[in-house]
Parts: structure tokens; sequence; C-alpha cells
């Protein structure tokens, strides 16, 4: 995307972000401040980036000049569904993926949604692994028609 630079630092990889030139330390986590500070979420959890660049940020409250960062996580479906998948790459990089969702009862109203990963690799440089877990249920719960409770941890 134009004018978004994403700079890598330090032994463990950590990323800041640019807008337009501006550092942007602060994101959001489904339009909402992300306080966890973890701008590295797994990307299995994502469903999609939002990128707002310039002053249509500020329409979120306190935010940098350049813009803003959403991250918007994967959200229970109605419809079962369930992949599994592995990853192979450079420097024994090794990825396993799984994603589980569907309706927990009959008559749908309560969805749930099971993310886990592992990722292990080793690095360019001596002394440095890649060891990562990731677990993320989350649930979805349709009490009428305008109220819907969603809980993700």
């Amino acid at each position: 995307m134009p004018g978004v630079k994403i700079d890598t630092y330090g032994a463990a990889n950590d990323d800041g972000v640019q807008i337009r030139g501006q550092p942007t330390p602060e994101h959001l986590l489904d339009s909402m401040p992300d306080i966890t500070g973890n701008f590295r979420p797994d990307p299995a959890t994502i469903e999609r980036v939002e990128v707002i660049q310039g002053s249509s940020s500020s329409l979120y409250g306190s935010s940098w000049p350049g813009g803003i960062i959403n991250l918007i996580s994967k959200k229970p479906k109605a419809k079962p569904a369930y992949s599994l998948s592995t990853q192979f790459g450079s420097y024994n990089l090794r990825r396993e993926v799984l994603d589980f969702t569907g309706p927990v009862n009959k008559s749908g109203t309560l969805l749930y949604r099971l993310i886990g990963a592992y990722e292990e690799g080793e690095s360019f440089r001596d002394y440095v692994n890649n060891d990562r877990w990731t677990v993320a249920p989350r649930s979805h719960l349709h009490l009428s028609p305008r109220y819907t409770a969603y809980r993700q941890l």
C-alpha cells in the first residue's frame, strides 16, 4: 500500500509501522484500542488489515498524524468449516495452523471458532530461534436479532 512502511528491528524482529512518514505506535483491534501492545498477532487470527491514512484516522479518537491501523480478527461462522495447513520455509521453518468454526447448538444461536498455530524455525543469526504458540478460542451468542455477545481470548 502506498505510504505505508514496515520496519523490522532488534533481535526479536519487532515491527514498527510508518504511515505517510509518521510512526504509528498504537493500533486498533476490531476498531477498539489494542491495549496489549502486541503489534504482531498471529496472522492465523486476522481476517483483514485496514489502513486509514491522514486526517480521517482522527475519527477514532487519539491517533497519529500519519494514520492508523485496524486489525480485524476472524469471527465464528454459522456454516461449519475446518482447515488444517502446513508451511515449510527457509532456516527450518515449520508452521502448522488449524482453524475450526461452526454452530454449537442446532438453532445456531451459539457459534464457536478455535484457531491454533505453532511455528518453529531457526535464523540466519546464531543462537536465535523462533518458537511461537497461538491458541485463540472465540464464541458468538445471538441473544436476539438486535443483541449479540462476542467473546475472544
